[in-house]
């Protein structure tokens, strides 16, 4: 039985504030008052607000597509943050670059390649540099107020 379950969270709204709560009582440094403003600024919120701009930046031409590749493939990139921040690439940065790998022109650099599969985190890596200009600030580079 999960904590949430524990603690009385019978609908996904409870479910969702549960777990919220327990990981604010969990988690050294973040209060409850402070929590949720971490909640809200992650990657999914950034990608929300900015993923459109960076897609218009690009001339790409579905700029409006963002819900769905945000829902489709915005939960696989955490595996590569620490090795992207090696490369003092912001992690919303790669996420927004890695959604780019699954479409045209890209993804013919990176997974439908002559040579066959480039792996996305390497491929993000190598081309941080040639998408920069066009990316809006991250979070976690933004002064806090």
């Amino acid at each position: 039985m999960s904590n949430a379950v524990k603690h009385g969270a019978t609908s996904a709204t409870n479910y969702t504030e549960t777990a919220r709560l327990l990981t604010a009582r969990q988690t050294p440094g973040v209060t409850l008052s402070n929590h949720k403003e971490k909640i809200m600024n992650n990657h999914y919120t950034w990608l929300r607000e900015n993923l459109t701009t960076f897609l218009k930046n690009l001339n790409f031409p579905y700029p409006d597509q963002r819900d769905g590749w945000i829902s489709a493939h915005g939960d696989k990139c955490y595996g590569y943050r620490n090795k992207w921040e090696e490369h003092r690439i912001p992690f919303e940065h790669g996420v927004a670059i890695y959604l780019l790998t699954y479409h045209r022109p890209y993804s013919t650099e990176v997974r439908e390649t002559k040579e066959g599969w480039i792996n996305p985190d390497t491929w993000i890596i190598n081309n941080y540099q040639r998408f920069r200009e066009y990316l809006p600030e991250p979070y976690s580079t933004r002064k806090q107020s």
